[in-house]
């Protein structure tokens, strides 16, 4: 046996001593980047067409990698609650033991007046013996602590299913941003397109006139500037589009390189407007907000602290009792049982009662402080979203009038060339003004759509059901359509003033 245990302890010294940093290779950096790219590419499901709005938020939602994170972040959290209660439990110990001595534990007596032996050296215990024990204990000043313990994890749990709540709010905002960034380019590279094709084959006509010296050098040069300037722009507009399309395929859970087309209605669907009833409005957003709520959670696991911090200076009474076997030959009995009860009380703890109570009194006030800045906060984002909604829908109707104007600019334009009575480039401008007109309104409008949705989520509008994980993909974004179509319906009206009456009325700078 001593052998054997010093054998072991050389062995552990020589492995501690040997431990060294081990760096990754490039072959086994390259197995985790194919095994994570077969792992994406396993969570991806294929397009079976066009994608519209909600089944774009519904794919965010299910198979966004940044989501999945934190459902797994609150899954975590649930696990430590579910720990957590476990530390209500008593104690159940079970030890064993084996010794084996090289000689007898014998030992002998003395008087203790004269100071001579009494007693011939003797033992009462073998060499070699193992024993059994099994406790049974429960200390109810730690089963005290181990309950607020676990009640605070039960609402760190809470607070994190408002976090992915609100993460999940925020996922479908973005959704709606680039999908309608993404369709406003859809519609218009095709356009593009044909205008950088005739650009490009005017600006080639242009240097063979300037190279044979056809025309004033002057205004060849301006023309020339003036077409180099368009195909600039319509570049900037091309890349723009595939900004907007690799946005919304890594929001859903996409390769960037993949062309997602995207189903746009024929007519783009309009938003509500209305005069607000603020009062109204805060009330709802404060009793929907995550952030609210989980400030009020928050403030439970504060007061807990404080309790866990007063209860610590209470005697602690454990509750014990315990079967023990000994094969100790010399024994009487070689099975025997325990009970009884202890209290362990660190009497100079209380000393620091005073500084426990003023430290919980500050952390009470902080929490209370924390609360009320969430509080207003939430109150000012309703204000901001909603003056931002205002002013975008302002800006929406000034580039459609603009939008209307330019589009005659450009038909009387085309009418002038067929009839010779205005030149290609002079065209081309106009035409390229007209899709810089259509360009801004079509942005407005995005604009406004995520105007409108930072205005719901400000409201704590939440469109996802609470099982999602168990509908597919198509019967999730019937429900969000469900819900957002109800919304932009008028069920927001129930908020207007009373002297709207809920009616609808025009967008402009003076509703705010």
């Amino acid at each position: 046996m001593k052998k054997i245990l010093l054998a072991a302890m050389a062995l552990a010294a020589v492995a501690g001593c040997s431990m060294q940093p081990e760096p990754l290779s490039p072959a086994e950096i390259a197995d985790a980047v194919g095994a994570d790219a077969k792992t994406i590419a396993d969570s991806e499901e294929p397009l079976a067409g066009p994608l519209d709005l909600p089944h774009s938020m519904a794919r965010a939602v299910k198979f966004n990698l940044q989501h999945r994170l934190l459902l797994m972040e609150q899954a975590l959290a649930q696990r430590s609650f579910e720990l957590a209660k476990m530390d209500m439990l008593p104690v159940l110990a079970g030890t064993g033991s084996y010794t084996d001595r090289n000689n007898f534990n014998a030992s002998s007596s003395e008087n203790v007046i004269t100071h001579q032996q009494s007693l011939v050296p003797s033992y009462s215990e073998d060499r070699a013996r193992w024993t059994v024990d099994a406790r049974f204990s429960w200390n109810i000043l730690d089963f005290g602590v181990s309950y607020l313990q676990a009640r605070q994890e039960s609402n760190r749990f809470l607070v994190a299913t408002l976090a992915r709540r609100k993460t999940m709010e925020k996922l479908v905002q973005q959704v709606r941003t680039s999908f309608w960034r993404a369709a406003v380019m859809q519609q218009i590279t095709p356009e593009v397109d044909e205008l950088q094709e005739r650009a490009t084959t005017a600006l080639v006509a242009l240097q063979q006139i300037r190279s044979e010296q056809l025309r004033a050098p002057l205004a060849t040069l301006e023309d020339i500037r003036a077409l180099m300037e368009i195909s600039q722009q319509l570049e900037a507009l091309r890349q723009s589009a595939s900004a907007a399309q690799t946005d919304l395929a890594q929001l859903i859970n996409l390769r960037p390189d993949k062309n997602v087309s995207l189903d746009i209605p024929a007519e783009l669907p309009p938003l509500p407007f209305f005069q607000p009833d603020f009062p109204r409005m805060e009330d709802r957003a404060l009793v929907n907000s995550s952030d609210y709520t989980a400030e009020i959670y928050k403030e439970r696991v504060d007061r807990d602290e404080s309790r866990k911090a007063l209860l610590r200076l209470m005697p602690g009474v454990e509750l014990f009792k315990s079967i023990t076997y000994d094969s100790n030959s010399f024994l009487w009995s070689n099975n025997w049982e325990t009970a009884g009860a202890r209290v362990n009380w660190n009497i100079m703890r209380v000393l620091s009662l005073p500084d426990i109570t003023d430290n919980n009194e500050a952390r009470t006030q902080v929490a209370q402080a924390r609360r009320l800045a969430t509080h207003m906060a939430v109150i000012t984002k309703v204000h901001l979203a909603w003056q931002r909604y205002a002013d975008t829908m302002a800006r929406l109707d000034r580039a459609q009038k603009l939008d209307n104007l330019d589009s005659d600019i450009v038909q009387l334009s085309a009418q002038a060339l067929e009839s010779e009575a205005t030149s290609g480039i002079a065209d081309l401008k106009n035409r390229m003004r007209g899709l810089r007109s259509r360009v801004t309104s079509s942005l407005a409008y995005a604009e406004a759509q995520d105007a409108f949705a930072l205005f719901l989520q400000s409201l704590g509008v939440h469109p996802i059901p609470d099982d999602y994980q168990h509908h597919s993909v198509d019967d999730l974004a019937a429900h969000i359509g469900a819900e957002f179509d109800r919304y932009t319906d008028g069920a927001l009206t129930d908020l207007a003033s009373p002297t709207a009456e809920g009616t609808p009325v025009t967008p402009s700078a003076s509703t705010t």
